[in-house]
């Protein structure tokens, strides 16, 4: 079952003339509800239809219920798409500080290992600060800038920034 919430109506409307997924579900407003009807029907098995016609409990109990499968499956695949959209990036930043930082910034590999304090290195904080004795970060870093000097005509032209486009 494809609608999360269902119209009460919809439990007591006889089954359509077009089957759940034609495409003349899409062509009104109005097909687009009978498409709706008729995919309850496909979702219910035929013995409890009766059921479901007459009786507001059970179709109460079997709206719940199908809109928490529908939830739970959306979840799950929800949890699943983001799980791997981290995993990627994680393995991305790996590669990156591995293999691309050393071309872009120079220098030592171990500068870039996982272990390496960059917090205390030189070198590292005046791309990042134009103070380097202050504890916070400024919102447009030195890197930004050429010379790593503030100048908002010469934003985004740093060395640097071209080799990240190569």
């Amino acid at each position: 079952m494809g609608e999360p919430w269902l119209d009460d109506a919809s439990f007591k409307q006889e089954r359509p003339d077009m089957s759940a997924d034609s495409s003349e579900r899409y062509q009104s407003s109005q097909r687009l509800a009978e498409g709706i009807v008729a995919e309850l029907y496909d979702a219910i098995p035929t013995k409890f239809l009766q059921m479901l016609q007459n009786e507001n409990h059970f179709k109460d109990v079997v709206s719940f219920l199908m809109t928490c499968s529908c939830f739970y499956c959306e979840l799950t695949r929800t949890h699943k798409f983001i799980h791997q959209v981290n995993q990627q990036r994680s393995s991305t930043v790996l590669r990156i500080k591995r293999e691309i930082a050393p071309l872009i910034f120079g220098g030592n590999m171990s500068r870039f290992a996982a272990n390496f304090d960059r917090g205390s290195e030189p070198d590292f904080q005046k791309l990042l600060k134009f103070d380097i004795g202050s504890c916070k970060y400024p919102k447009l870093a030195p890197i930004l800038y050429p010379d790593l000097k503030k100048n908002a005509k010469k934003i985004f032209r740093n060395l640097f920034l071209v080799k990240v486009c190569l």
